[in-house]
């Protein structure tokens, strides 16, 4: 007996909505790989020491607000040297990095503008010299007399991610092995004036700090084999 067009239609319907349910990842993998921020980050390496916390790293309510809705885990501190070095480090974590999840990471293109800050600059590319420290973003942003030269990247699972194709790649790589990738939004900043200054303070840091790091920590946390 033939199918009617109608019943046709309705079986490629149920295949397409089969296939759909067999291709969507279900294993998240922030149940597999927990992540502990503060504890992955320590409170003192090298010659750099946590501060205590201070208005730099202070967000509005409505802010606040907004990052307990997106991300699961956040960390924020502001780390000294001997010099009078101050770097800001801010970590935004969220256990489930898919497109339908609500709960991508916000970049600071977006969130800094939406704070009063205009971006005079932004690049990107390899955060040293050495290949496998990888990519990240550059920026500057500016506030009135305040001028906060930044670098930041995104993480996607164990991959660094810098631009919106990165991060759609290593969604469907990860996709492809059933999983549903975590993620987070790793970002350095100083104010300073002296742009380039600026963002030697911050290479000396990550250096140090990567060198301070577990290698699950380094792996998660910026993509690094350790």
């Amino acid at each position: 007996m033939k199918l009617t067009r109608q019943a046709l239609l309705a079986s490629l319907c149920l295949l397409a909505a089969v296939g759909a349910y067999l291709l969507t990842p279900r294993q998240l993998l922030a149940d597999l790989e927990p992540v502990n921020l503060e504890q992955m980050v320590p409170q003192q390496f090298a010659n750099w020491r946590a501060l205590p916390q201070n208005d730099d790293v202070i967000t509005s309510p409505e802010q606040e607000a907004v990052i307990k809705a997106v991300y699961a885990q956040t960390l924020s501190r502001v780390y000294g040297d001997e010099h009078g070095n101050r770097v800001m480090l801010a970590i935004a974590y969220t256990r489930d990095q898919s497109d339908n999840a609500g709960t991508q990471s916000h970049r600071p293109e977006i969130c800094y503008p939406a704070q009063g800050f205009q971006i005079r600059s932004k690049q990107t590319g390899p955060l040293s010299r050495d290949p496998a420290a990888g990519d990240a973003v550059r920026m500057v942003a500016v506030n009135g007399s305040r001028i906060e030269p930044l670098t930041y990247w995104l993480m996607i699972g164990h991959d660094r991610a810098v631009s919106h194709w990165d991060v759609k790649r290593w969604q469907i790589a990860y996709g492809l092995r059933d999983q549903i990738p975590d993620g987070l939004i790793f970002r350095v900043s100083v104010i300073s004036d002296d742009i380039e200054q600026g963002f030697a303070v911050q290479q000396a840091f990550l250096q140090q700090l990567f060198s301070a790091l577990s290698p699950a920590a380094l792996r998660r946390l910026a993509g690094i084999a350790g």
